[in-house]
């Protein structure tokens, strides 16, 4: 399945990766900066789109939820992932460029209660990266590269540190599964 939209104001609708056919319209307008995801079992996505974010049952579209995590505050750029179908994964930056990675909890159809917030100061034209299962987090910089990865345990973002630091990541980009992800090095051409 494939979510798809245009440049003109048009409505976000869903087309099955096989067959091109529509599966589902919906009435939420695509917008140049949203951010998509799908839940695991495909049955819903979350739309980010400024500090809004909409939970859309894909085949009843009116199963939807809408909630807004930062109210009142300018968000610069957002990223979504769920981490299981319940659980939302959501790192913002601010136009101030205050960053926060987040997860969030639905506790029944229409709530959603923030069980786990980190804090960060990102660099201006640099924004995380999160991977599509919700368990890892990249925050470029351009002195040097934070990695988190969630910790079932204790129900946290923990940092992790490799031997052979690649310092600085240029637009980072994660597998379907979330398990590797490739860069590009800004001081070369180096993948």
């Amino acid at each position: 399945m494939v979510v798809t939209g245009s440049q003109q104001p048009s409505k976000v609708k869903f087309l099955d990766t096989t067959t091109r056919k529509v599966i589902a319209r919906t009435d939420i307008e695509y917008e140049d900066d949203m951010e998509i995801a799908f839940s695991p079992d495909e049955e819903q996505v979350a739309f980010l789109s400024k500090s809004l974010i909409i939970i859309y049952n894909i085949m009843h579209p009116e199963k939807r939820v809408l909630f807004d995590p930062w109210p009142g505050k300018d968000i610069r750029k957002g990223r979504v992932a769920f981490q299981t179908c319940n659980d939302l994964v959501i790192c913002a930056i601010s136009r101030g460029y205050s960053g926060t990675l987040q997860v969030w909890h639905q506790q029944d159809p229409t709530g959603f209660k923030c069980t786990y917030s980190l804090d960060f100061k990102p660099d201006k034209y640099l924004y995380p990266i999160l991977a599509p299962d919700g368990l890892t987090a990249i925050v470029p910089y351009f002195s040097s590269t934070k990695y988190y990865s969630w910790n079932h345990e204790t129900a946290q973002f923990d940092p992790v540190h490799f031997e052979d630091q690649v310092h600085v990541l240029w637009h980072p980009k994660y597998s379907p599964d979330g398990k590797l992800f490739a860069c590009r090095s800004l001081y070369d051409s180096h993948i």
